[in-house]
């Protein structure tokens, strides 16, 4: 399973199954946009994958968690696509929980 990150022009790909599930922290512009894509496990005996909703929240400069978006992921593939534009400069902390697992990520906006 391979998580890919664009931010910007700039792409980033992170194997998840290797990986801790912490993606590479990222500094971007104001008005950048941030996508987070990827693909959930395959099912044991299945060539379908984990199919189910997907929840991204964030929380800027420490402050409390909110709910940014909420999706599903793509039919059998398990494929999803997640995008952020941030408004504001700081930091901000992602959280993004899949169907298998959760991930996270800080952004610092400049």
């Amino acid at each position: 399973m391979a998580i890919a990150i664009a931010a910007a022009a700039t792409i980033i790909s992170v194997d998840a199954a290797a990986a801790s599930r912490v993606l590479p922290n990222r500094t971007i512009r104001l008005g950048s946009t941030y996508f987070i894509s990827g693909q959930t496990r395959s099912l044991r005996g299945s060539v379908g994958h984990v199919q189910g909703p997907l929840t991204l929240s964030g929380s800027w400069d420490g402050g409390p968690w909110h709910v940014i978006t909420r999706t599903r992921t793509r039919g059998s593939t398990g494929r999803y696509r997640i995008v952020v534009r941030p408004r504001r400069r700081g930091v901000l902390r992602l959280r993004l929980r899949t169907p298998d697992t959760v991930y996270s990520v800080t952004l610092k906006v400049i």
